[in-house]
């Protein structure tokens, strides 16, 4: 059997898709998608480029499961019974409570999926997944504004952007080591979005039915 057979079979027998998919993930998060080959990921992983390909088709294929899984895991949030009952200013603090718990829960996968700038089918596939996701959460804005829950002399986009700015920005520092205690900075951003979109009599409300 030659060397390059030996390598093949311990390939296919240490590596599965999940564990290459998430060295990929670590590669993409380190030196960027398109500078990533499936060489370096062979590489990392202790096996041959050919058996990447026992695996996927190409390296594309990787990024498509690894961000395919981010993609999935936020829009079950808006299939979630708190994201689609009571009032549209509840339905938003859960969404966003959520959003940030799923952040801590899939770290490498979400700061991944926000690194996609659209150069790929896949990328670009993300992106609008994403800007879904987005619209989503813009028209529950408008609807608070709406009902006045929510200051309506702020521009439901200008909000939208930046709460997402703020909220979706928390993988890329967190991954690189801070370690702030997850619901301490879930409650931090919340208080953060909510003391200042939030109408001053929806505030004295809930102040008084606690």
């Amino acid at each position: 059997m030659t060397q390059n057979a030996k390598l093949r079979r311990k390939g296919r027998s240490t590596h599965n898709i999940e564990s290459l998919t998430q060295i990929s993930i670590d590669l993409f998060m380190n030196r960027g998608y398109d500078a990533t080959s499936v060489e370096e990921i062979a590489k990392a992983a202790g096996i041959t480029k050919s058996a990447i390909y026992y695996h996927v088709a190409n390296k594309e294929e990787l990024l498509r499961r690894a961000i395919s899984n981010a993609v999935g895991k936020l829009f079950e949030i808006l299939e979630e019974p708190a994201a689609k009952e009571g009032t549209p200013l509840t339905r938003l603090e859960y969404i966003f409570r959520r959003l940030v718990e799923v952040e801590f829960d899939h770290l490498k996968e979400i700061a991944l999926l926000l690194r996609v700038r659209g150069g790929s089918k896949t990328e670009r596939w993300a992106l609008e997944k994403r800007r879904e996701f987005d619209r989503h959460v813009q028209k529950l804005i408008v609807l608070a504004q709406d009902a006045g829950e929510i200051r309506d002399d702020l521009d439901a986009l200008a909000i939208d952007r930046l709460v997402f700015g703020m909220l979706t920005w928390i993988p890329e520092w967190y991954y690189i080591g801070h370690r702030i205690p997850p619901g301490v900075l879930v409650d931090a951003a919340l208080a953060l979005i909510f003391e200042g979109i939030r109408q001053p009599d929806a505030a004295n409300g809930r102040s008084s039915a606690n």
